[in-house]
């Protein structure tokens, strides 16, 4: 009996390590929902750094290094790609405040964009929060309310347990649903590809302002982009004159076909505008704006699809679950009139 009882305690030991290893992505889908505030914060600070610069040149200032050494305290991948590209710009005479400009407006139309999915994703969530503790509420208000559960205790806490295991999942459900629509239905090893396609392009324009041709300002890019998402380099192509327009893999939904098709945009604008002998800066500013326009229409339209998609999990676990537990409280109650 006793060895019974300590590998019963063994292997429930075991398992409920693993299955709190197994909650570690959700933590961390937490972990970012509440952190928002604070990228928004940081993106919000680097753009008034960015504008203290651009007043201080307007006024015929000239700013410390020291001021230009803030720029590396971004958080990344802004800072140290942002930092690099003003040094160049400097140590070649070429103007700064057109790229200053164009930094603040990125920066800005991200931190937009982060505090657009918090606001418009808080509904699903508390929903999320309220299916979970809606059970063991319901339980206590049972326990404590209908008569003869004190005698079977052991038969109702199994039955709220099993309640609050359903409950556990709808949770988990919606705040994977949550999570997915903050970044457009994109996967999780994907979800930097939105940050690191703004910073490659405030990059790649603030190459060609130094008077690099389009094309080696491009591949120089690519090359610094593989450090940081080395799937979208490969897919945007290391080469301008790359015959291949198409990608090498299928996008499973419309925001990875937008990314991939940004770098398919770009190589043709350049392609262009060396055929033609004129540049290309103004054209791939209006390609970059385009396509922030777009995405973020298309991040919008999976939010406010979200909370019709959140009452799927409710309908299928939670309600079940509460009706489960009423119905075998009542089943309890009146077992002991029988």
């Amino acid at each position: 009996m006793l060895l019974t009882s300590l590998l019963g305690w063994t292997l429930a030991f075991f398992l409920g390590i693993s299955g709190i290893r197994q909650l570690k992505p959700l933590g961390i889908k937490l972990k970012n929902h509440f952190l928002q505030t604070k990228e928004v914060e940081s993106l919000r600070r680097s753009v008034r750094h960015l504008k203290l610069l651009s007043e201080m040149l307007e006024s015929g200032v000239v700013p410390l290094q020291e001021d230009w050494q803030e720029l590396r305290s971004f958080s990344e991948p802004w800072g140290s790609l942002f930092s690099e590209s003003l040094q160049e710009l400097r140590s070649q005479g070429a103007p700064v405040l057109p790229t200053l400009a164009r930094m603040q407006r990125t920066l800005e139309e991200q931190a937009e964009l982060i505090s657009e999915g918090k606001v418009k994703s808080a509904q699903s969530f508390g929903q999320a929060f309220l299916g979970l503790i809606l059970v063991p509420v319901f339980s206590a208000v049972l326990y404590f309310m209908m008569p003869g559960m004190q005698a079977s205790e052991r038969e109702f806490f199994a039955l709220a347990a099993f309640s609050m295991f359903l409950a556990s999942l709808s949770f988990v459900w919606m705040v994977s649903l949550v999570d997915r629509a903050r970044f457009g239905d994109l996967r999780d090893e994907r979800r930097p590809w939105i940050a690191n396609v703004n910073v490659s392009m405030e990059r790649l324009m603030a190459l060609i302002s130094t008077g690099l041709p389009a094309d080696l300002a491009y591949q120089k890019t690519i090359e610094e982009m593989a450090t940081l998402a080395p799937t979208l380099a490969r897919e945007w192509k290391p080469q301008v004159w790359d015959s291949a327009f198409t990608s090498e893999t299928r996008p499973e939904n419309e925001t990875e076909r937008l990314i991939l098709g940004l770098g398919t945009e770009v190589r043709r604008a350049i392609q262009t505008s060396l055929m033609e002998g004129r540049g290309c800066l103004d054209r791939l500013e209006s390609i970059h704006r385009t396509f922030l326009l777009d995405l973020r229409m298309r991040i919008g339209r999976e939010l406010g699809l979200l909370p019709n998609r959140c009452l799927k999990p409710l309908f299928v676990l939670v309600f079940p679950s509460v009706m489960l537990l009423l119905m075998g409280s009542m089943a309890l109650c009146f077992q002991g009139f029988l």
